[in-house]
């Protein structure tokens, strides 16, 4: 829940916050900050996604929020900000914490730097949380870099998958660590496949693989339109880790096929949409391994509870009772939570991105 917001000037923003928490003290109504977090989006639909995300990481991890937008569309040299408490909610003893919204037009974007370096509050960390492409040169990005200990950026915005890898390589070795909302987004995946292939037996087996399908919810949002990247993660990710090499990758009808060669030969890899009405953008849906002796692992979705996964071993001479995994419940805010509990960048992470550089897509919606 948020309080009403208040247009003030940039000179009088900490003014009027104290102003708004001196009308709360008669009330059950605590102020608190662990960070502060800086969220930055084009005046765009993904904006009240990231207002949503703020609201969700507040009710677990109370901060100072700097909500940044930018309205490309604007002509004018513009610059507005408002204040107000951003609320947890949980119970009658609230936590409160700050909201700073600055709104600028593309041509007012210099003075963002300058404008918010004094409310960020000292001796406390500083996540920046980069909503949009990076496909082209950001200088706002640039400007905001040194303020942050931590950057966190979605790759679903991104139009250029092998650009995006590029400038995240190039910039984990300065002082900041940097994280993205999609591989957290791709965690309990990554935990399934890393629990059910842990011995020595199945890694044995997984490296007979033949073919893998995965198949992601195609169904486009308001919000979300690169649905295909959450999957190119996930199978980058088994690459990587059992040491595949990547040979090339095509577009065909609508799907992806991924070729790598390994020490027992070749293996395709295809990435497919299905339409879910009520899934997630981009979710993945299903992973089916085919191997060369003509067993198979299938993992899928359950559509009427989409956290739960029935994962299913079959073989020439036997079909193994279903086993059922439950991820974490979702939604929105749950992948940045993820990663502002987390320090340094992510070595698998950073040997994706290192594979992905090579990967150029047509098309990533």
């Amino acid at each position: 829940m948020t309080s009403t917001p208040y247009p003030v000037s940039p000179a009088h923003i900490e003014r009027e916050l104290k102003r708004i928490w001196e009308s709360l003290e008669t009330k059950n109504i605590t102020r608190a900050c662990l960070f502060n977090l800086i969220f930055f989006t084009y005046e765009n639909p993904r904006k009240a996604y990231f207002q949503k995300v703020a609201h969700s990481v507040v009710e677990k991890f109370p901060s100072r929020i700097l909500f940044i937008t930018i309205d490309q569309t604007s002509q004018k040299e513009e610059l507005i900000t408002r204040v107000s408490m951003l609320f947890s909610g949980k119970t009658e003893y609230d936590v409160a914490c700050d909201y700073i919204e600055v709104q600028a037009s593309h041509s007012s974007q210099t003075r963002i730097p300058s404008l918010i370096l004094p409310h960020i509050l000292p001796d406390l960390p500083v996540y920046l949380i980069w909503g949009e492409d990076l496909g082209q040169k950001e200088l706002l990005l640039q400007s905001l870099e040194p303020l942050a200990n931590r950057i966190i950026f979605d790759s679903e915005a991104t139009c250029n998958l092998s650009l995006f890898a590029k400038y995240c390589l190039k910039q984990q070795s300065v002082h900041y660590d940097i994280a993205d909302l999609n591989w957290a987004r791709i965690e309990s995946w990554r935990d399934i496949l890393a629990s059910v292939f842990s011995s020595e037996e199945k890694l044995e087996r997984i490296q007979q693989t033949q073919t893998l399908h995965i198949s992601y919810n195609a169904q486009q949002s308001t919000f979300f339109c690169h649905a295909k990247i959450q999957s190119l993660y996930l199978q980058a990710w088994l690459a990587c880790q059992l040491k595949w090499e990547f040979k090339s990758l095509k577009e065909e009808k609508g799907q992806i096929i991924c070729s790598y060669q390994t020490k027992t030969g070749a293996i395709q890899i295809f990435i497919a949409p299905v339409s879910h009405m009520h899934l997630p953008t981009g979710l993945i849906v299903s992973i089916e391994i085919l191997l060369k002796d003509a067993s198979s692992f299938l993992f899928y979705r359950d559509t009427e509870q989409q956290n739960h996964i029935i994962g299913q071993e079959t073989t020439l001479k036997q079909c193994a009772l279903p086993a059922r995994y439950i991820f974490p419940k979702g939604g929105s805010g749950h992948s940045l939570v993820q990663e502002i509990c987390r320090r340094g960048n992510s070595t698998h992470y950073l040997q994706v991105l290192n594979l992905l550089q090579n990967i150029h897509l047509k098309n990533p919606c």
